[in-house]
């Protein structure tokens, strides 16, 4: 059995057109424009009512703003349809697409409970870390300091000035 993901005009065509090679077998990933031109047209509510009426499974979006609104939270509860909110992409189609393809195998899974329908996905700007704290943690797994783990692993002046590619 194929899980039908519609996909909001949020995620261009050519982006979801890039990922169909990495959709599991048992996903089928459409853009609404692709299902049919009119969805781009239509309130989220027809589109959430249309989207079941034609086998669809979940939808999803970046805008979460359908959580909040009652008549779209409502249209979601009666048809029984699965939501993905991407929340934190700002209409960033590359961010939102990113966070789908992290989702996207777990999904038929998730929305397998008729009752939880939505996942609100939470996706922040992730900040670097210093490598010297993973030095540090094998150094401590390794019973010695940082410190002397890399005086004894740092490339040599003649690794790092020897050109590696000719």
């Amino acid at each position: 059995m194929t899980f039908r993901i519609a996909l909001d005009q949020n995620f261009p065509s050519n982006l979801v057109a890039a990922i169909a090679g990495a959709v599991p077998p048992a996903v089928e990933l459409a853009g609404i424009a692709s299902i049919d031109p009119r969805l781009a047209d239509m309130g989220d509510r027809q589109v959430i009512i249309a989207l079941s009426q034609l086998g669809f499974d979940a939808m999803i979006s970046n805008d979460h703003h359908i959580l909040s609104t009652p008549e779209e939270l409502a249209a979601l509860l009666a048809t029984k349809l699965g939501f993905v909110c991407v929340r934190a992409s700002g209409h960033n189609s590359v961010k939102a697409t990113g966070a789908l393809l992290l989702e996207l195998s777990n999904l038929p899974r998730v929305f397998q409970d008729k009752k939880r329908r939505v996942l609100d996905l939470h996706y922040e700007p992730r900040r670097a870390s210093d490598a010297w704290g993973y030095m540090k943690e094998i150094a401590t797994r390794a019973g010695t300091t940082a410190e002397e783990l890399y005086a004894h692993t740092k490339p040599t002046d003649g690794e790092l000035s020897q050109t590696v590619l000719p």
